[in-house]
């Protein structure tokens, strides 16, 4: 019988990130038994109720602890969402030290060997010094966007403008070179908080021993390459998903009729595109995306949600 390798998790408190990080601990867990799992949340006033739901369904292997929530309203009110959850995160570092103390030295679970983190709550990464444990980045998004994280502060040192006025396209390795003004939003000023936090935690990419990311070879292949030449321990561990059941969700005929056309198509020929729980698209946008879709001549399922007055 394998010994059981007891392994901790931290997400940051948005439920996007909170969900992904769930379904990859039970995929882990399906694939290797013999793993224990404790996911920790840092939270902001009290824990997510869809996270909350989400908890329900874990195997008994998988375990669970919250932090001692940050007050909201001692976060800089002025400030976005992202940046907000950023401050928590770090907020929560004490707690987070006091929590993987303890268990290092727990009698009921298994000696912790490794910590998976989110890459925004990646101050975590430095708190392990003491130790000596493996540490890994679970990365949600896609493989492009750790490439640009990973060689962010290069670009930092290189371009000394900021990047939405850089007349020249920016060559990521593995990706396709891209204008700085598409860059995310958080890149745009250097002179902002959002900017520094987020240099900071690209910084600290080099602390981690590997990389989940949620991708697949057949999407990102050149990026992986890129990636495997930066460091050697990039895993492919997508696609993610939240899988429902019949009895959680009642199937309406349209629903039925989208099936009944998936099930028609030719064997690896759909493309699943999501652009993530937290995002919004005005009209305007929405109908850009909708201009697109018809252009590009291919048959598509659009799931669309009610545009918002802006996007987000």
């Amino acid at each position: 019988m394998a010994k059981t390798i007891h392994i901790a998790a931290i997400s940051i408190p948005a439920f996007s990130h909170q969900a992904s990080i769930i379904e990859f601990c039970k995929k882990l867990i399906h694939h290797h038994n013999h793993f224990h799992i404790t996911i920790i949340f840092p939270t902001i006033d009290s824990p997510l109720q869809a996270t909350l739901t989400l908890l329900k369904s874990l195997p008994s292997n998988i375990t669970y602890t919250f932090l001692p929530p940050i007050n909201k309203k001692s976060l800089p009110q002025n400030l976005s969402p992202a940046v907000q959850i950023q401050l928590a995160v770090s907020q929560s570092m004490p707690s987070f030290h006091t929590t993987i103390s303890s268990l290092c030295s727990s009698s009921t679970t298994p000696p912790l060997v490794a910590l998976i983190t989110d890459p925004f709550a990646n101050e975590s990464l430095e708190v392990l010094k003491e130790f000596n444990l493996l540490s890994y980045i679970y990365f949600p998004p896609s493989a492009m966007t750790l490439s640009l994280f990973i060689h962010f502060p290069k670009l930092h040192e290189e371009i000394s403008c900021e990047f939405r006025d850089h007349n020249e396209a920016i060559q990521i390795p593995g990706c396709v070179p891209i204008h700085g003004i598409d860059l995310p939003e958080h890149f745009q000023d250097r002179s902002s908080l959002a900017y520094d936090l987020i240099l900071q935690r690209c910084k600290r990419f080099n602390l981690a021993d590997g990389f989940l990311v949620n991708s697949f070879l057949k999407m990102e292949e050149n990026t992986m390459k890129a990636l495997e030449e930066h460091n050697d321990s990039v895993f492919l561990v997508g696609p993610i998903i939240q899988n429902g059941t019949s009895n959680e969700t009642k199937v309406s005929d349209s629903d039925l009729e989208c099936l009944k056309w998936l099930k028609n198509q030719s064997t690896n020929s759909v493309l699943f595109v999501s652009f993530g729980s937290g995002g919004t698209l005005s009209q305007e946008q929405v109908n850009e995306l909708a201009f697109g879709l018809e252009l590009s001549g291919q048959k598509f399922l659009w799931v669309l949600r009610v545009p918002s007055d802006s996007s987000n």
